[in-house]
């Protein structure tokens, strides 16, 4: 191989890499949380978005065989962001759930009284239920869950 070839190929590897390596990084700063239950606020065309950060397939679980209104603990809350990291005027952006799509200020966050430093949800103007998201038998008559666990969607913090 000839000399200036083989510095090319050496020249080329190093900017491949450094590109990987800032995309990879960059990516690392957004928070990506999972959207298990969309609520209606008392304030019109407001919604409360609830997060977690676990998977899909546990939010189903929870949902099909879990108490929602007693069992808020078992979602891992804790780990969610705290409120230095997401608060009012936060940008948000919801993906993976048909009607909310898109890029929202967070206007509140509601955090749960067991750990009252996290973020347990978000509320941002947008006005309707996901037709993904259902009621529970017995439950909260304006809170809406995920139907199935690809129905899950994604609030990533910008």
């Amino acid at each position: 191989m000839e000399k200036g070839t083989r510095n090319l190929l050496i020249v080329s590897s190093v900017i491949a890499l450094g590109g990987l390596t800032y995309f990879l990084l960059s990516k690392r700063n957004q928070k990506v949380l999972n959207v298990y239950s969309v609520g209606k606020s008392t304030e019109a065309g407001k919604l409360f978005v609830y997060i977690t950060t676990k998977s899909p397939q546990a939010i189903n679980d929870f949902i099909q065989k879990s108490s929602p209104l007693t069992a808020i603990e078992e979602l891992d809350l804790a780990k969610n962001p705290n409120q230095n990291a997401l608060k009012a005027g936060t940008s948000v952006e919801i993906k993976g759930i048909e009607g909310l799509d898109g890029t929202y200020s967070v206007i509140a966050v509601i955090s749960p009284s067991t750990n009252p430093n996290r973020v347990m949800a978000v509320k941002l103007e947008a006005k309707d239920i996901p037709s993904t998201y259902t009621n529970i038998p017995n439950g909260n008559k304006d809170r809406f869950y995920a139907s199935s666990a690809s129905n899950v969607g994604k609030l990533i913090i910008n």
